[in-house]
C-alpha cells in the first residue's frame, strides 16, 4: 500500500511508495478501467519530465515517477510570514520560467501540481506540455469537472478570440498566486459554464481588498496576470519575477507601496494576430440584440455579409462570453468549395456536434433528453438517429426503443421528412431552457438541399430559443443564386425575424486603433503607417495582419527592448507586390525554410484542414519529425494547431491543423512544381479511395478531384476506366444536391485527355452510355445547349438499347425546348416515338370538334374517383413512350396547341391502359385544362384531378416529376376551385423541386407562371417588380428562352404601369422577339397583361393592338386552362365595349362562362360575373341595375385585392357617368380608380394633372404632427433618436433610401443609412468623403446654402445642376429614373446635418404636397438632435448647460411659427411622451432655478435619483410593452407620494428624478421610503401575468459647497449606485 496517493485527474494517480527524512519516491499509474487516453497522458508526461526535470525523473522499468526532496504540496501549505510567502511565489514562478526556457508551454498549471522545497518548486505533472507556441482552441462542450477549469486561461477555453501562447501560463500563475496569497480561488462558480464565464469577463476582487495586509503592488502584479487579453499581461516570466522582487522590497520597507514603481506593461515583441474587433461596434450590438431576443424564446435569423477576411467569423466569436454565461449550446458547420456538392454537409457537421454535449450529461439529463426527443420526433426519430448515429450513441438510444424507419421514400418526401426532423429537433430546445446558436459558415458554397433546409427552418413558426447565423461572401452570391432566392422567400414569409449585418472595410481610424493595441503607441503616431496599411489592404483586417507580419519579417517593423516598436516608412513605401493578399502571403511564405515550404505544400494538397495521420501516410515520416518541420510554420501562424479543452494532451499522432486562411493554403499549394503536385494528389486520391467506405458521400468528390490532378499517374486503361466510373458516381452525387456546375466540372475532369475514351464504346458500352448521357444532361443543366446536343447524339448513335435511346431522345427534346426550337423538339420527339411505332397527327390535320370528341371519349374509359388509385406503371417500354409524350408537352402548347391536345389525350389513354407513375403529374392537370377548354368539366372533377395529381406525384414521383406536377397543378387546375393566388405555392414548390433535381426547365417555368399569377391576382407592383427581376436573372442564367421572353415582356408592362425601372426597347420589339422564338403562349399571356394596361389607362391604341394579338394567340393558353384564359372573356368584353364593338353574343358568352366558374370558385370570378351583368344592364339602358352592379363588382374586386380589376371597373363606371353628363358622380369613380391604382402601385397611369396630389406617402393630420413631435422628444439615446427619425420619414414619404448625416467638428458624417427598410447605424460616424454611394457634391451644396434641393429625371438634364446632376449619375444609378430630395437640418441658423431621401424608381415621390411634411420633420429632428447633444454637454460642464438652456428657450420661440401646433409643441418639449411626466429638460431647468434660489436665499431642497431594478430583465422576459406599462405605473405612484410643490420627472430610460423643495434630510428620507414601499407593493398585469418591480433610490441635499448644481446630481448618482450595489430596492443618501 502506498504511503499516500494524489489524484492528478479522474484517471491518473500519483502514489508515494517510499519516504524518509531526505526524500520521497512517487510513481504514476492509470486507474483501473480508464480509457486509453490516460496511457497517452502518462507517455507524454514521462517524455517531458526527461527534458524539464531530469534530476528528479525516475525510470523504473514499466513504471515512471519522480524522486522528490523534502518539501510540501502547494495546495496543502499555508503561510504566516508574508516574506516567506513571497519567496514561495518566486519559486513557483521560477519553475514556470524553467519550463518556458526549454521552449515549452504547460497550459494546465494549478496549485495541486506544484511541489515546493526550500530552494525550488517542481511541476510534477507535465502531461499537457507542448512545444507548439500558438494553439487554437475551438468551441467544444466544456468538461463537467469544474476543478479542471479553476486555473484555465480564457484563450484556452474555446470561448475567446485570442490564440493561446506562453502567456496562458502567466494567467494560470495569476490564479495560483491569488490562491496562495488569498487562501481561495478568484473564481468559485459551481458549474463549468459559470466558471469559464468568470474567466472571460469577471474581474476578481483585488488581493489588498481581501487582506489589507497585502501590499497594493502585489495586488497589481496579480491583477496584471489575470488580465483577460494576453497582450494586457506580462510579456514574459522575467518581467514578472522582477516585479516580485519589487514587492519584496515594499514588504521590507525599502520602497513605497505605490503601483507606479512596478514595471511598465511591456511591449509585445511579436505582431499578434488580429483578435479584437475594430470598427464593428454597431454590428456586434445588432448581433447581441438578436441573440438576446432568441434567448428569451423565439427563433431568430441573422445573415452576416461581407467579403473574405472582413471578420464574419470573428464577429460571431464575440458572442462567446454571453453564450457561455447562458450555458448555451453552440454548434457550427462550415461549407467549403471542395465539398459544395455534398448534401447537408454543413448542417450535418453542426448537428453531429450536439453529441459532444450529450456525452457530458448525467444519466438523469440523458433520460430527460431521450424523452424530449422521442416526444417531439415521434415517427421521425428513427430517420433522425440514422442520419446522425453519433447522437444516437451519445444519448444511449437502443434499437428496441426506436420505431421502425420508413424506407423507400421518394427523394422529395425524404427531403421533406428530413426538413421536418430538423425543425422538430430545434423545437426540443424550448423544453431544455438553454439557448441554441447555430452558425453556418460560408453559405455561398452550400448545396441546394442545405439552402432549402435553411429556408424551411426560417419560415416555420417557433418559440424555441434558437439563433441561426449564416455567413455569406456577398461578392460570390448574385440575385439569381439559390441562396438569394431562399432569403427573399424567408423575408416575404416574415415568420422568423431576419437581420442582415453588413461588414465593410476598416477605416484608417480603425487601423490606427488596431496598431495602438498591437504595438502600444498613441494612435496619432501611426498616421503614415495606418494610411499605408489602409491603401494596400483596402481595409481588410486579415490583410492588415499579413502586411504587418511581412513588415516584421523583412525587418521594416522591428521590436527594440527599450523603445518598443519602430518602423521605417521610407523603406516601407518602396515595397513591391503588396497590393493583393496573395502576393503578401507569398512574400512571407518565401522566408520559410525550403523543407517547411515543401511540407506545407503537401498539406495544402489535402485541403484547408488536415491531420497528422494524412501527413504521415503522404510523407512516410514519423509524427515527431513532421511536427518538428511544421513548428516554424505554426510559430509564424501560417498553420494553426487545434486543441481540445476536454482532452488537453497534444499528442503528435492525433494532431489536427488548419491553414490560417484559404489564401495561405492557395499560396502553399502553388509552391509545388506541376509534376510533384500531381504526384501528391494522386497519392491522396488513392489513400482516400481506400477509406471511402466510411463516408463515401464526403470522399467521392474529393477522390475524383485528387485523382484528376494526378491523372498523369493513372497510366493503364483499366485504371482510367475505373477513374471514369468514380467520376460518374461523384457527378451524380453532386447533381443530386443541386450542384450542377460542380457536377459538370467533375465529368469534364474525368473525360479530359482520358485515353480510354478512344475505345470505350466497344470495351465497356454500359460505362460509355453513362458517361455520354450524363455529360449531355449536365451540359444541358448548365445551359450549354449545343454541347449537350453533341453528347446526346453521340450516345444515341452508339447505344443499341431502345430504352436508352428513348431516354436520350427525351433529354434532347427538353434541350431543344429550352432553346425555344419548338419545331425541332417536336421532330426529335416524333423520331423517338417512331422507335416504338408510335405516330401522331400533324397540327393541320386536327380540328377543335374532333379533339373535343377525343377528350370526351378518353374520359369515358376511367372513373375520376379511381385516378388516385391507378396501378403502378411498370412496363419499361410504356414508361419510355410516356416520357417522350410528356417531353412533347411544352413545345406543343407553345407553338402547336392542337397537337398538344392530341399528345395529352395519348398520355391519358396510356395511363388508363397501363398504369401511372410520377410523370402522371403532367397528364392529369393537362387533361383537366382540356376539359375546361372544351366545357366538359365541373369543379368536383377538377378537385379530384388536383388531389390525384398531388397524391401520385408525392408517392411515385422523384423530385423532377414533382417539379412538373406542381407546375401543372398550379397552372391548369388551381384557380378553378381554389383562390387563384394560392397557385404561387405550387409554383414555388415547382422551382424548389426543379432546382434540387436538375429539372431546371420546370424550375424556370415555376417562376414564369408565378409572374403572371401574381400580376392577375393584383399583387402590389412595387413588390412584384423586384421579385420578377430576380426570376428573370435566374432564367437568363439557365438560358431558358420561354422564361426570358415572358418575364422581360411582363416587366415591361409593369414598368410602364408603375413608373418603376427602365424598359429597354419597345413592347413591340419584345413581341417581335417572342414571335421569332415561336413563343406563342408567351405572346398570349403578355397580350392579356398589355390589354389590362390599355383598359386601366384608357388607351384605345393599346387596347386595339392587344385585343387583336390576343385573338390570334389565345388558343395557346385556353387549351391548357391557364389563369389568363379565365380573365379573357371579361377582358375581351371590356375591350370591345371601349372600342364600341361589343355585341350581345360576346357578352352572353362571357356571362355564361362566369356563371359557371363563379359557382366553382366565387372569390375568383364573382366580380367578373357582376361586372359583365353591369355591362349588360348598361347596354339595356337599365341605369339602377347598372349602378348597383358596378358598385357590387367594385366591392367584390376590392375585397379580393384584385386592384387591377377594381381599377378597370371604376374606369367603366366613370365613363358611364361621363356619358350621362354627371361629372360629379364620374369624379367619385375617378377617385375610386386612383385608389385602386395606388394600391396596385400603378401610379404611372395617373394623369399628369392628377399627380400633384399623388405621392408615395400621405398627408399628415394635426394628430400625426403632434405624435411625431412627441415621439422625437422622448429619446435620450442618439441611435434611438435617429432610428425613429428615419422610420418616420420612410413611413411618411415612401422613400426607398434614406441617409442622415450629422455635422460633427465642422464635418458632415454619415450616422444612419436606410435602404429598403434595412437600417444601418454608424458608430463611430463615417466621414462623407469615405461614403461611395451618395451624391456627395449635392449634399455639400445643400450644406453650404442651407436650402432644400429636389431632383428627378427631368432636373438632371437641366444644365443649371451641373456637377450635382453628374454626381447623382456617377455615384448612384447611371440611369436615374426616380426622384430625390436633400434637406438641411438647421437649428437657430446653425447646420445640424443633412437629410437625403431617394426613391430610385418613382419620379413623382417627394412632390410639393410632401415638402412641408419633410421640412417639418427635418426641423423637429434638428431640434431633437441638438437638444440631445446639449444634454450630453450639460452633464459635463455647467457653462455649457447655461448656454444650452438659453438655446432651448429660443427653440420654443422658433417652433412658435407653426401656429396650429405652438401650444402642443411647447408642452411636448417639456414632457415625456410615455409617462406624461416632465422630461429631463424641464427638470434641469427647475433644478437650476432651485439651486440659484438656495444660493441667494438658502431655501433648502434635495434631489432624489431613482432607477427601476432589473428593468432589462422585465423587457427581455415580458417584452417592451410590459416595460412601458411599468414605467407608466411608476409615474402614477408619484401622484400619491410627491407633494404639490415638488417636481417628479423621467430623466431617461428607466431613470427618474425628484426635486423636493423646502425639506430637510429626515423629511426627504421619509418621502423616498414611502415611495419605495408603495412601489414594492405595486405590480402590473401583462398578458395575464403579474409583473412586480422595485426601485433603488439615491438622495442628495443641497450643500453650501455646491458651486454648480452638477455636484448635487453627482452625489445623488453615487448614492443611487451604492443602493444598487448593496442589493437594490433600498434608499441611500450621499454626503460630501
Amino acid at each position: 500500500m502506498p504511503y499516500s496517493t494524489r489524484k492528478l485527474d479522474d484517471r491518473v494517480l500519483f502514489d508515494c511508495i517510499e519516504r524518509d527524512n531526505q526524500r520521497s519516491v512517487w510513481l504514476k499509474r492509470v486507474e483501473a478501467g480508464a480509457e486509453s487516453l490516460a496511457g497517452e497522458r502518462l507517455k507524454n508526461d514521462n517524455r517531458w519530465h526527461q527534458i524539464v526535470n531530469p534530476n528528479y525523473f525516475l525510470d523504473n522499468g514499466d513504471q515512471h515517477g519522480l524522486v522528490l526532496p523534502q518539501g510540501g504540496w502547494l495546495d496543502e501549505l499555508r503561510w504566516d510570514n508574508l516574506l516567506e510567502a513571497i519567496g514561495v511565489a518566486e519559486r513557483i514562478v521560477g519553475a514556470v520560467k524553467h519550463i518556458h526556457q526549454t521552449g515549452l508551454i504547460h497550459r494546465a498549471l494549478n496549485p495541486s501540481i506544484f511541489y515546493v522545497t526550500d530552494q525550488h518548486a517542481i511541476v510534477i505533472d507535465l502531461a499537457t506540455v507542448t512545444q507548439i507556441r500558438f494553439i487554437h482552441t475551438p468551441w467544444l462542450p466544456l468538461p463537467q469537472n469544474v476543478s479542471s477549469l479553476r486555473c484555465v486561461a480564457p484563450e484556452l477555453t474555446g470561448r475567446s478570440q485570442a490564440i493561446g501562447d506562453a502567456r496562458c501560463d502567466l494567467y494560470s500563475l495569476g490564479v495560483i498566486l491569488y490562491y496562495w496569497f488569498a487562501g481561495a480561488y478568484p473564481f468559485t462558480a459551481d458549474s463549468s459554464a459559470r466558471i469559464v464565464h468568470q474567466h472571460l469577463v469577471v474581474t476578481p476582487k483585488r488581493l489588498n481588498h481581501i487582506n489589507p495586509q497585502l501590499p497594493e503592488v502585489l495586488a497589481e502584479v496579480v491583477a496584471r496576470l489575470l488580465a483577460k487579453q494576453p497582450y494586457q499581461r506580462y510579456r514574459d516570466v522575467d518581467a514578472l519575477l522582477n516585479d516580485l522582487v519589487t514587492v519584496r522590497q515594499v514588504v521590507l520597507g525599502q520602497r513605497k507601496d505605490d503601483i507606479s514603481i512596478i514595471s511598465r506593461l511591456g511591449f509585445t515583441s511579436e505582431i499578434e494576430r488580429v483578435g479584437s474587433l475594430y470598427g464593428r461596434d454597431n454590428q456586434l450590438r445588432q448581433l447581441e440584440k438578436k441573440y438576446s431576443m432568441s434567448r428569451e424564446g423565439g427563433t431568430q435569423g441573422v445573415f452576416i455579409n461581407g467579403r473574405s477576411g472582413l471578420g464574419k467569423t470573428s464577429l460571431v466569436r464575440n458572442l462567446y462570453p454571453q453564450m457561455t454565461a447562458d450555458n448555451a449550446f453552440f454548434i457550427s458547420g462550415k461549407y467549403e468549395h471542395s465539398t459544395s456538392g455534398v448534401p447537408y454537409i454543413g448542417w450535418l457537421l453542426a448537428i453531429e456536434s450536439l453529441a459532444g454535449y450529450f456525452r457530458q450529461m448525467s444519466s438523469e439529463q440523458l433520460t430527460q433528453w431521450r424523452s424530449w426527443l422521442a416526444e417531439a420526433m415521434s415517427d421521425y426519430l428513427a430517420a433522425f438517429l440514422s442520419w446522425v448515429p453519433d447522437i444516437k450513441s451519445s444519448l444511449g438510444f437502443s434499437d428496441s426503443t426506436i420505431a421502425t424507419q420508413q424506407t423507400n421514400l421518394p427523394s422529395s418526401e425524404a427531403k421533406q421528412r428530413l426538413n421536418e426532423t430538423v425543425r422538430r429537433l430545434l423545437s426540443v430546445f424550448e423544453y431544455a431552457e438553454r439557448p441554441l446558436v447555430i452558425f453556418l459558415d460560408d453559405l455561398q458554397w452550400a448545396d441546394q438541399a442545405s439552402v432549402e433546409l435553411l429556408e424551411w427552418i426560417l419560415t416555420q413558426p417557433s418559440r424555441a430559443p434558437v439563433l441561426l447565423i449564416g455567413s455569406v461572401r456577398e461578392d460570390e452570391v448574385n440575385s439569381g443564386h439559390p441562396l438569394s432566392i431562399a432569403i427573399q422567400e424567408i423575408e416575404r414569409a416574415n415568420v422568423i425575424p431576419l437581420k442582415h449585418i453588413q461588414l465593410d472595410e476598416l477605416s484608417v481610424d480603425d487601423i490606427s486603433l488596431l496598431l495602438a493595441e498591437k504595438v502600444q503607441h498613441e494612435t496619432r503616431q501611426f498616421k503614415q503607417l495606418a494610411d499605408w496599411l489602409h491603401k494596400h489592404s483596402h481595409g481588410n483586417p486579415f490583410m492588415v495582419w499579413q502586411l504587418l507580419k511581412t513588415l516584421s519579417q523583412k525587418g521594416l517593423l522591428q521590436y527594440q527592448l527599450e523603445t518598443g516598436w519602430r518602423w521605417r516608412m521610407d523603406a516601407i513605401n518602396e515595397l513591391d507586390q503588396v497590393d493583393d493578399i496573395f502576393s503578401v502571403i507569398q512574400l512571407r511564405f518565401q522566408l520559410l525554410q525550403t523543407d517547411v515550404q515543401y511540407l506545407l505544400a503537401q498539406a495544402a494538397c489535402i485541403g484547408v484542414r488536415f491531420d497528422m495521420a494524412s501527413l504521415v501516410r503522404l510523407t512516410g515520416k514519423t509524427p515527431e519529425t513532421i511536427l518538428e518541420q511544421l513548428l516554424p510554420a505554426i510559430n509564424d501562424e501560417f498553420v494553426v494547431v487545434e486543441a481540445n479543452i476536454k482532452s488537453p494532451i497534444l499528442d503528435e499522432s492525433n494532431m489536427r491543423f488548419h491553414f490560417i486562411h484559404d489564401r495561405v493554403q492557395e499560396v502553399a499549394h502553388r509552391t509545388l512544381d506541376p509534376s510533384s503536385r500531381a504526384k501528391v494528389h494522386y497519392q491522396l486520391g488513392t489513400h482516400l479511395l481506400q477509406q471511402a467506405t466510411a463516408h463515401p458521400e464526403v470522399y467521392s468528390i474529393r477522390i475524383v478531384n485528387h485523382l484528376y490532378r494526378g491523372k498523369q499517374f493513372i497510366d493503364t486503361r483499366v485504371e482510367q476506366r475505373e477513374f471514369l466510373g468514380l467520376v460518374i458516381n461523384a457527378a451524380k452525387k453532386a447533381a443530386s444536391a443541386g450542384a450542377f456546375a460542380e457536377a459538370l466540372t467533375i465529368v469534364h475532369q474525368g473525360m479530359h485527355e482520358n485515353p480510354c475514351l478512344d475505345d470505350l464504346w466497344s470495351v465497356d458500352p454500359e460505362l460509355a452510355y453513362q458517361v455520354y448521357s450524363e455529360r449531355g444532361e449536365l451540359e444541358y443543366l448548365n445551359s450549354n445547349f449545343e454541347r449537350a446536343e453533341y453528347f446526346v447524339r453521340q450516345a444515341i448513335g452508339n447505344t443499341d438499347s431502345l430504352l436508352d435511346k428513348a431516354s436520350l431522345y427525351t433529354q434532347w427534346v427538353q434541350q431543344a425546348t429550352l432553346n425555344a426550337d419548338y419545331q425541332k423538339a417536336v421532330n426529335v420527339a416524333r423520331e423517338g416515338l417512331a422507335l416504338f411505332d408510335v405516330s401522331l397527327p400533324e397540327e393541320a390535320q386536327l380540328s377543335t370538334a374532333a379533339l373535343r370528341c377525343n377528350v370526351s371519349d378518353s374520359l369515358d374509359s376511367l372513373s375520376f374517383n379511381d385516378l388516385a388509385h391507378l396501378p403502378v406503371l411498370t412496363d419499361k417500354t410504356q414508361q419510355a413512350i410516356l416520357a417522350l409524350l410528356i417531353a412533347m408537352g411544352p413545345p406543343c402548347y407553345r407553338a402547336f396547341p392542337r397537337l398538344w391536345s392530341s399528345v395529352v389525350i395519348a398520355q391519358f389513354k396510356l395511363i388508363s391502359a397501363y398504369g401511372a407513375n410520377g410523370a402522371t403529374g403532367y397528364t392529369l392537370p393537362a387533361i383537366g385544362g382540356l376539359m375546361v377548354n372544351h366545357q366538359l368539366a365541373d369543379s368536383q372533377q377538377i378537385k379530384l384531378l388536383y388531389d390525384a395529381t398531388e397524391r401520385l406525384t408525392r408517392k411515385r414521383g422523384d423530385t423532377s416529376a414533382q417539379s412538373m406536377g406542381f407546375l401543372m397543378m398550379g397552372s391548369s387546375l388551381n384557380h378553378w376551385f381554389r383562390a387563384q393566388r394560392l397557385a404561387s405555392d405550387d409554383y414555388m414548390a415547382a422551382y424548389r423541386c426543379g432546382q434540387q433535381s436538375g429539372n431546371l426547365q420546370y424550375a424556370v417555368y415555376g417562376f414564369g407562371h408565378d409572374t403572371y399569377c401574381r400580376f392577375f391576382s393584383g399583387e402590389s407592383l412595387s413588390e412584384l417588380v423586384p421579385r420578377v427581376e430576380h426570376y428573370l436573372e435566374y432564367a437568363m442564367q439557365r438560358g431558358n428562352t420561354w422564361g426570358i421572353d415572358l418575364m422581360t415582356g411582363a416587366l415591361g408592362v409593369m414598368y410602364r404601369l408603375s413608373g418603376i425601372g427602365h424598359f429597354r426597347g419597345s413592347f413591340e420589339q419584345h413581341v417581335a422577339q417572342a414571335e421569332a422564338n415561336h413563343n406563342h403562349q408567351v405572346l398570349a399571356i403578355l397580350s392579356c397583361m398589355r390589354l389590362i394596361e390599355g383598359l386601366v389607362g384608357n388607351d384605345r391604341i393599346i387596347v386595339q393592338k392587344s385585343l387583336e394579338r390576343c385573338e390570334r394567340y389565345i388558343e395557346h393558353i385556353s387549351v391548357q386552362g391557364l389563369l389568363p384564359m379565365a380573365h379573357w372573356p371579361g377582358l375581351r368584353a371590356l375591350a370591345l365595349s371601349q372600342l364600341e364593338q361589343l355585341d350581345t353574343d360576346s357578352l352572353n358568352v362571357a356571362i355564361t362562362r362566369y356563371q359557371t366558374w363563379a359557382e366553382w370558385q366565387p372569390d375568383n370570378f364573382s366580380h367578373w360575373l357582376t361586372l359583365m351583368r353591369a355591362e349588360q344592364a348598361r347596354r339595356q339602358g337599365d341605369m339602377p341595375q347598372t349602378l348597383e352592379d358596378y358598385d357590387a363588382a367594385l366591392r367584390q374586386a376590392q375585397k379580393q385585392g384584385q386592384w387591377h380589376t377594381a381599377a378597370m371597373i371604376a374606369t367603366r363606371a366613370q365613363h358611364y357617368w361621363q356619358s350621362k353628363g354627371h361629372p360629379g358622380f364620374a369624379s367619385e369613380y375617378s377617385s375610386q380608380r386612383h385608389h385602386a391604382m395606388e394600391r396596385w402601385d400603378a401610379i404611372e397611369l395617373i394623369h399628369d394633372s392628377e399627380r400633384k396630389t399623388r405621392s408615395t406617402g400621405y398627408a399628415m393630420s394635426m394628430d400625426v404632427v403632434i405624435e411625431i413631435a412627441q415621439a422625437l422628444s422622448a429619446f435620450t439615446e442618439h441611435e434611438q433618436l435617429v432610428s425613429e427619425v428615419s422610420r418616420i420619414l420612410v413611413r411618411q414619404t415612401g422613400a426607398q433610401r434614406l441617409a442622415l448625416l450629422q455635422c460633427e467638428d465642422d464635418e458632415l458624417k454619415l450616422v444612419m443609412d436606410v435602404e429598403h427598410h434595412l437600417e444601418k447605424y454608424f458608430e463611430p460616424s463615417v466621414r462623407l468623403e469615405h461614403v461611395n454611394n451618395l451624391p456627395t457634391e449635392m449634399i455639400r451644396h445643400v450644406a453650404r446654402v442651407k436650402k432644400l434641393q429636389h431632383i428627378n429625371e427631368n432636373t438632371l438634364t437641366n444644365r443649371s445642376w451641373h456637377n450635382r446632376a453628374e454626381d447623382i449619375k456617377r455615384n448612384q444609378l447611371g440611369e436615374f429614373s426616380g426622384s430625390a430630395v436633400t434637406v438641411p437640418l438647421v437649428y437657430l441658423g446653425d447646420l445640424v446635418g443633412v437629410l437625403y431621401l431617394e426613391h430610385s424608381r418613382n419620379r413623382y415621390a417627394f412632390n410639393d404636397r410632401q415638402m412641408p411634411i419633410v421640412e417639418f420633420i427635418a426641423a423637429q429632428a434638428a431640434i431633437s438632435i441638438r437638444n440631445l447633444d446639449l444634454m450630453r454637454a450639460l452633464a459635463r460642464e455647467g457653462e455649457a448647460r447655461a448656454e444650452a438652456e438659453m438655446r432651448m428657450r429660443f427653440a420654443d420661440a422658433e417652433m412658435a411659427s407653426h401656429d396650429k401646433v405652438t401650444k402642443q409643441l411647447q408642452h411636448l418639449a417639456n414632457t415625456d411622451a410615455l409617462t406624461q411626466l416632465p422630461n429631463r429638460r424641464f427638470f434641469m431647468s427647475e433644478l437650476q432655478q432651485s439651486h440659484d434660489l438656495f444660493k441667494r436665499k438658502g431655501h433648502q431642497a434635495a434631489v432624489v435619483m431613482m432607477d427601476i431594478d432589473s428593468f432589462k430583465v422585465i423587457n427581455d422576459r415580458y417584452g417592451h410593452s410590459a416595460g412601458d406599462e411599468v414605467l407608466k405605473a411608476l409615474a402614477k405612484q408619484f401622484n400619491h407620494a410627491v407633494r404639490m410643490n415638488d417636481i417628479a420627472a423621467r430623466i431617461g430610460g428607466e431613470e427618474f428624478a425628484l426635486l423636493i423643495r423646502d425639506a430637510d434630510m429626515p423629511q426627504v428620507l421619509a418621502i423616498a421610503e414611502r415611495l419605495r414601499q408603495a412601489i414594492e407593493l405595486d405590480s402590473i398585469v401583462h398578458s395575464g401575468e403579474e409583473v412586480d418591480y422595485t426601485v433603488s433610490i439615491g438622495i442628495s441635499l443641497f450643500e453650501t459647497q455646491d458651486d454648480e448644481f452638477e455636484s448635487i446630481l453627482n452625489r445623488a448618482d453615487r448614492a443611487l449606485y451604492r443602493a444598487k450595489s448593496l442589493g437594490k430596492n433600498r434608499v441611500c443618501h450621499g454626503a460630501l
